[in-house]
């Protein structure tokens, strides 16, 4: 096995690859032993099943490491973090082109920009959502107010803070609490 063959040419949240191993102790064809391991990138870190049930990661990579052939069987594409900040910036900088095509200057067409566009929770306080929600016993805090909010959510600290009330009331809301 090559081990540039396990690297992606694109970043991925899940890979599953079969390994295989033939048995051939003393000369002999015993067989081969197939495992299938997942890798799955959370923000956590990465984690490891291996047949379906998780598995610590160093053992999910010996069993890559010492198999005869890998085979890929499936890749799940990573999506990209910093989407919805860039979103964010194209979306000012087309608002300002449009104001500044309208005769407006410059400074004041970045500045009303600035205040069409809702603002974000910010890194402190996408801290403390993170927290409460861990608190609260919610495992993937992304995937959580994904669920919520019905699109997805790479980073909290680009949520407004409306987004951000409605992902702690639902959470609260979960154990019977008042948001």
């Amino acid at each position: 096995m090559h081990a540039s063959t396990l690297r992606p040419a694109r970043p991925l949240a899940s890979r599953t690859l079969e390994a295989a191993a033939d048995l051939r102790p003393y000369g002999e064809n015993w067989g081969t032993v197939t495992r299938t391991v997942t890798l799955t990138r959370t923000p956590a870190g990465i984690l490891a099943a291996v047949d379906g049930e998780a598995a610590p990661l160093a053992d999910a990579l010996a069993i890559l490491k010492r198999a005869d052939r890998v085979t890929v069987l499936a890749e799940v594409p990573a999506t990209d973090p910093t989407a919805p900040l860039l979103t964010r910036r194209a979306e000012r900088r087309a608002e300002v082109a449009r104001l500044t095509a309208e005769g407006v200057s410059a400074w004041e067409a970045m500045q009303q920009a600035a205040r069409t566009l809702p603002p974000v929770i910010g890194k402190a306080a996408a801290r403390e959502l993170h927290r409460e929600l861990g608190r609260l016993g919610f495992r993937n805090h992304y995937a959580t107010a994904a669920e919520v909010l019905e699109r997805p959510v790479p980073s909290l600290a680009l949520l407004s803070a409306e987004d951000a009330h409605t992902v702690r009331s639902y959470a609260r809301g979960q154990w019977g609490m008042s948001a």
